[in-house]
């Protein structure tokens, strides 16, 4: 083969077909199993103590935290209107988070275990469009009502489609375009919205561990730039390339009521990866993001010195960490 016909047919790889065009769409009676995950490691790189203005650093022990999480849940479209559904059954197959932590010290090695499940797990819910609103409510399926310890239905989020990563207009290869960073908080930092859990003996998070969070995230802000990579053919499947890169970052602290302790964190994230969506299908085929963070943890409490002078204890804990999220959309 000449080297013209090769370069030809590896244009043709990469070259758009006529009405390769970037959009959702669905169909009445569409049903999808979408399967999130998310791998991290965690690793303790400093301790800093501070006492008053002198501040000295204390050398870190090994300490590893491994987390892991998975979301999979069942979406059907039993009602489409203009190709957008007005109504979302979602059923909640498996919600599951772990974390491992192990640590090394002079005295040895120890492991600790932490699993968590959520309430909405083997249940379902409905998402109606209202045009009055021009936003989705949420509903449980079997018409039950919200209990204390469940997931607050208006935290739930209809779209899990990446809609908001496909491009405002038409673009070709090689194009660049911003994207909005609501697509970034719930395509693969919290996909369908903020879940609830509890760990296996029923415990949940603090107060104080809720506001954290709450604060950390109401915080957050970033950027991600998606640049049309390639189209590509596999099997029956026609797949648009999108590269995704960017950052965000956040911090909080919250101070107790009489002002005698803080806690704080502070995090730092950068991702990339590839979205692929199904030009024929109209819809995301799948996603693959890698991400490195700083991460910090803050403490401060009153103290007082030998001399019974009141003092500012502050303890920083720095971490670094890398992990890897997934997200696969099937037909059921």
């Amino acid at each position: 083969m000449s080297a013209i016909l090769r370069a030809s047919a590896l244009l043709l790889c990469f070259a758009p077909h006529f009405g390769d065009e970037l959009r959702f769409a669905a169909e009445s009676g569409t049903k999808v199993t979408r399967e999130w995950s998310r791998e991290s490691r965690r690793t303790l790189t400093q301790i800093s103590v501070s006492t008053g203005e002198e501040t000295r650093s204390a050398d870190a022990p090994s300490v590893v935290v491994v987390s892991k999480a998975k979301l999979v849940v069942s979406d059907s479209f039993p009602e489409v209107k203009n190709e957008r559904p007005v109504r979302i059954v979602r059923t909640y197959d498996v919600i599951e988070k772990s974390a491992e932590e192990t640590a090394t010290t002079p005295d040895g090695e120890r492991a600790s275990t932490l699993k968590e499940v959520s309430d909405l797990a083997g249940r379902a819910v409905v998402f109606d469009w209202d045009d009055e609103s021009g936003a989705y409510k949420c509903s449980f399926e079997d018409g039950a009502k919200s209990t204390s310890g469940d997931t607050p239905l208006e935290m739930l989020v209809a779209d899990m489609d990446l809609q908001g990563f496909l491009p405002p207009k038409p673009v070709s290869v090689g194009d660049q375009w911003p994207v909005p960073f609501e697509a970034v908080r719930y395509g693969f930092l919290r996909p369908g919205g903020r879940l609830e859990f509890r760990d296996e003996e029923g415990r949940r998070h603090s107060g104080k561990e809720r506001a954290l969070s709450d604060a950390a995230w109401k915080g957050l802000e970033g950027e991600c730039t998606a640049s049309l990579k390639a189209f590509r053919d596999e099997d029956d499947t026609r797949l648009c390339v999108i590269h995704l890169e960017g950052t965000f970052s956040t911090n909080a602290e919250l101070e107790s009521e009489d002002g005698s302790a803080t806690a704080g964190m502070k995090h730092s994230e950068k991702f990339e990866g590839e979205l692929l969506w199904d030009v024929r299908v109209h819809r995301a085929h799948s996603m693959e993001i890698a991400s490195t963070t700083d991460f910090t943890l803050l403490e401060s409490r009153q103290g007082q010195q030998p001399d019974g002078t009141s003092v500012r204890l502050r303890r920083t804990l720095e971490f670094t960490e890398e992990s890897t999220c997934t997200y696969e959309i099937r037909p059921k």
